[in-house]
């Protein structure tokens, strides 16, 4: 069976439905407490549900792919405000440690994860596409005079996707290599010649210059939103497919 990257969602259901009632009692059950009380300090109840949805997600996945109850896996928040696998005992049961990456729209939450065998390190971002914003101001603002010159000569109606098409690309990388915007977007190439711009090279001074070859970013298609994955794959030469699954909140509560 052929390696893959398994991208999987959860909608966000509105406060107060019968769904987010469901998701915040599954929550309750599934998270440790500091986790589930951590999910409270969200004034917005999109937000506390949008973190919740993604936690459990995460914990569905890792509970089908280690064979364990979905409260077994341990988490913790790096310095860079990444989250992390701290389950050894699971680890050292599986050849294999899972990576992952969340990344929240406001209605839907996304999970990628691959086996660390195959890539060392996995990002994920996505915007929604009806999202309203200012794509020339922030094309000026964050990259290089060589994408805003190819920027200025889209289409009005080409602008807002191919800024997200960028954005999600630029985050999605960021993400995998835990340095956050910090990192410097404007030190990042596009290949912008082609339909969907990969990263051409890395100009960062942190380290990853003479390691450009392994890194491969793709944009699977998700009705109504715009989602990257950035990866390094350890050979270089390999690209690994998509598989994409839609879960719903039925699905969490019917699992064991």
């Amino acid at each position: 069976m052929s390696t893959i990257i398994r991208l999987s969602s959860l909608p966000v259901p509105k406060p107060e439905s019968q769904q987010a009632i469901t998701l915040e009692i599954l929550a309750r059950l599934w998270l440790p407490e500091e986790a589930f009380l951590y999910g409270e300090r969200y004034q917005h109840p999109m937000r506390k549900l949008s973190f919740y949805a993604s936690r459990l997600l995460l914990r569905m996945t890792f509970s089908e792919y280690y064979q364990c109850p979905p409260q077994a896996p341990r988490f913790n928040r790096l310095d860079s405000g990444a989250l992390a696998q701290t389950n050894d005992n699971l680890e050292s049961q599986h050849k294999n440690q899972l990576l992952f990456s969340v990344t929240h729209a406001v209605d839907r939450v996304f999970l990628a994860t691959i086996p660390a065998i195959n890539v060392k390190k996995l990002g994920i971002d996505t915007e929604p596409l009806d999202r309203d914003f200012n794509p020339d101001k922030l094309v000026k603002r964050y990259f290089s005079g060589e994408v805003q010159q190819w920027f200025s000569g889209l289409s009005p109606k080409q602008k807002n996707h191919a800024f997200l098409s960028l954005w999600t690309q630029a985050e999605a990388f960021f993400k995998a290599t835990q340095l956050g915007l910090k990192g410097g977007i404007q030190k990042l190439n596009f290949l912008i010649n082609r339909p969907d711009p990969i990263l051409n090279q890395i100009q960062s001074k942190l380290g990853y210059k003479a390691k450009t070859l392994g890194w491969r970013v793709t944009q699977p298609e998700i009705p109504n939103y715009a989602l990257a994955i950035a990866y390094y794959a350890r050979n270089r030469r390999n690209t690994y497919p998509i598989r994409y699954r839609a879960e719903s909140i039925n699905s969490l509560e019917n699992f064991t």
